[in-house]
């Protein structure tokens, strides 16, 4: 069984309002299940960045590139 560890987290009100309206759109109840979920993106996203690789959006015929700001 892995190991687990348990961590606190402070959220002003409107981020943990964004937090419950995110949980509702991935379907998920669990604050802790959406946070991991925002790391692994985050951490993707990380990945891409090292590798020097650009992340696209296409929305219909328009292409944009992302700029990762962090």
């Amino acid at each position: 069984m892995e190991k687990k560890y348990k961590i606190s987290l402070e959220f002003t009100e409107p981020a943990f309002k964004r937090l419950d309206e995110i949980n509702k759109l991935a379907g998920t109840t669990s604050n802790a299940t959406t946070i991991r979920n925002a790391l692994r993106v985050y951490d993707w996203f990380l990945q891409q960045k090292e590798k020097g690789n650009v992340v696209q959006v296409v929305d219909g015929n328009i292409i944009n590139e992302i700029s990762f700001i962090f």
